[in-house]
Order: structure tokens, then C-alpha cells, then sequence
């Protein structure tokens, strides 16, 4: 093996050229330890690019094959094919110019992992509205209550009682509006119940500081449970009032009780609804509770 040390080759009119016998392999190592490096210099030489061996704990001894196509514009360096394998396996690179991907009819159930950005995927549009949902409660042991908090002024919400389960019988909801120093506000109700909508009976309630889902006094037990759909409407101190709509059911051993509620809080107050809690009464026990299975669903508007 010869070895050739200098500083500098230089050559005034003719290209300098590297001809090696035997596997015609030319090294550049480089001193000090440091990775084998190839500078190339631009014509003034103030700039310079550099091809740099990866390190030495890497353990890489593979070969890439410069490209054995033409260029093409928007081409990249492809890996098209490779001989042998691990640390010393042979690359060779291609110009490959990859297809435009279609955008305008993307099949969401091709979709695996990864996430799309709402600059792309928005929640809501100019001219339509969705839910956000807030929370799901599910009852995995027995509480006396469920507490929905977090609403803020000028905001619709909507819940979604899907299962009120009770751990008693003669026991049915009660549901109060509180403020954000938990005191319970007065509201007026319409109320319109019965068994089928030509038995209905309408009555108005003024002054309530509970919503009653009593349908006209009968009870719920652990063997007629229902629930109920509410949207509520958090207004804003003098300037409107909160309003809520509410329909509720509960199975009978005949026709299923139905109960239409309407009403809003009392004009009076100078404070708004903060939080709305479910929980179940029950005329003869102290203590009833909303059993395990109960679901709640939690939602407010987007517009």
C-alpha cells in the first residue's frame, strides 16, 4: 500500500485525478480521531460544502450509489434498491419525482395514527354549529349528587341524562341552578306531563328553587328509572335571562311518563348560573343516591 502526505495539490491547467489500482478505492481519513471529511471549496474559496463520515460508534460501513437516472425537477433522492443488509449494505439512490397527492376526497376510515391540525379540520364553520363535549360522568359507585360546573355567561349548553339509575324506590330528580358562591337561584317553570300526548295536563310554578322531574307526583324506583334532554341557555347580569328547555321520560308499567319543562331564573337576581347539579329526593329516605351505571353527558354549543 503507498501513502501520499501533503499539505496541498495543485494543478494550473488540468484536472487533478485519483487513479487507484487494485479495489480502486480512494480513503480520506482524517487526524485526531475525528470522522473522515470531504470539503469542496466554492471558486473563491471563502465557501465550502462538506461530506462527513457518520461516527465511529454508529458502526455504519455501508456504500450508497449516486443515482443511475437523469435529474428531474421536484426529484428527491430515493433509495431504490439495496443489496445486502445491516451496517454494510449497498444503496443505491435514484432521482424519483413522488405523485401530487389528491386532497379533495380523502377516505377518513384509512386514517390510523397521527392528528390533523384544526387550521385544516375546524370544529365549527360559518354556517353551522357543534358540540363540545364537556365532560361524561359515570357513576361507578353511589353519589348523592352530580355537579355540571364550569358554564359561563352567554353560552348554550346541552345535557344529556342517558341513564338516572336510583338506589331506592319513590325516589325521582330534583335538579338546582347555582351560582358561583353555590347558592341556589329561584326559577319559573312550565310544566306540561302525562302519559301520552292526549293526556298531557299544563300547569305553570313560579318561584322554585329546585326543578322537580316528579312527573305529577309519581316516583322513579330501582325498577322504572329514566332520563331526560336539556338545553340551557347562561345569560348575562342585566342584560338578558337564562332560559332552559327540558324533556324528560320515565318507563311505567303502562304508557311511559313524559314531562315537557320550560322556564328561566327569576328576573331578579344580579348573578348568573355557575354550576347545575342532578341528584335524586326521595320524600321518605335522607340519603338516596344516583346508583352505579348512571350516565350524564355534558355539552355546550359551538357557533
Amino acid at each position: 500500500m503507498s501513502k501520499i502526505k501533503v499539505d496541498e495539490v495543485e494543478s494550473g491547467s488540468s484536472n487533478v485525478k485519483l487513479s487507484p489500482k487494485g479495489t480502486g478505492l480512494v480513503k480520506v481519513k482524517a487526524a485526531g480521531g475525528a470522522d473522515g471529511t470531504l470539503q469542496l471549496n466554492s471558486s473563491g474559496g471563502s465557501n465550502a460544502v462538506k461530506i462527513k463520515s457518520p461516527a465511529h460508534s454508529a458502526g455504519i460501513s455501508h456504500t450508497i450509489i449516486l443515482p443511475d437516472n437523469n435529474a428531474a425537477v421536484d426529484g428527491h433522492l430515493h433509495v431504490k434498491s439495496v443489496t445486502g443488509s445491516g451496517s454494510t449494505a449497498v444503496g443505491q439512490l435514484e432521482f424519483k419525482v413522488f405523485p401530487t397527492l389528491d386532497t379533495s376526497n380523502l377516505d377518513a376510515s384509512n386514517f390510523t395514527t397521527g392528528k390533523l391540525p384544526s387550521s385544516i379540520m375546524p370544529a365549527t364553520t360559518l354556517s353551522q354549529a357543534a358540540l363540545k363535549l364537556l365532560s361524561t360522568t359515570t357513576v361507578t359507585s353511589p353519589v348523592s349528587y352530580i355537579d355540571l360546573t364550569g358554564l359561563t355567561d352567554n353560552k348554550n349548553y346541552k345535557i344529556i341524562a342517558k341513564k338516572l339509575l336510583v338506589d331506592t324506590d319513590y325516589a325521582y330528580p330534583f335538579i338546582n341552578f347555582l351560582d358561583a358562591s353555590g347558592n341556589i337561584l329561584i326559577c319559573d317553570i312550565n310544566d306540561r306531563y302525562g302519559y301520552s300526548p292526549w293526556t298531557y295536563t299544563r300547569q305553570n310554578i313560579y318561584y322554585q328553587n329546585n326543578l322537580m322531574l316528579n312527573h305529577n307526583g309519581s316516583h322513579w324506583g330501582t325498577e322504572r328509572r329514566g332520563g331526560f334532554i336539556m338545553e340551557f341557555n347562561t345569560g348575562e347580569v342585566n342584560v338578558n335571562q337564562e332560559y332552559f328547555f327540558l324533556t324528560s321520560f320515565r318507563p311505567s308499567y303502562g304508557y311511559p311518563m313524559l314531562d315537557d319543562k320550560s322556564g328561566h331564573i327569576a328576573a331578579h337576581y344580579s348573578n348568573t348560573v355557575k354550576t347545575i347539579r342532578i341528584y335524586p329526593h326521595n320524600v321518605f329516605s335522607p340519603t338516596p343516591h344516583w346508583d352505579v351505571g348512571t350516565e350524564i353527558v355534558f355539552y355546550e354549543y359551538l357557533k
